[in-house]
């Protein structure tokens, strides 16, 4: 799963269609989506993610790349 910040509204049909783990709502401006990582690929690809320029492939890679990171460093077993 990734999360990423929008830089445009959707509303919750186009939410669920994008499996989010929240899809009941709809999504403004600024708010955060955690969504499937090639869900969150499109998202990119359409310019809807805040801060990440499509056409910049470095940008898009570390948009994916650096929340599977954190969400590895969670998911961690404790000892």
């Amino acid at each position: 799963m990734v999360t990423l910040t929008l830089a445009h509204p959707l509303s919750a049909a186009q939410v669920e269609k994008l499996h989010a783990q929240d899809s009941s709502r709809d999504y403004v401006q600024g708010d955060k989506i955690t969504l499937p990582r090639d869900d969150a690929r499109l998202v990119i690809n359409a310019g809807y993610c805040d801060g990440v320029d499509p056409e910049d492939h470095e940008a898009v890679r570390k948009a994916l790349d650096s929340t599977a990171k954190t969400a590895t460093k969670t998911a961690k077993p404790s000892n």
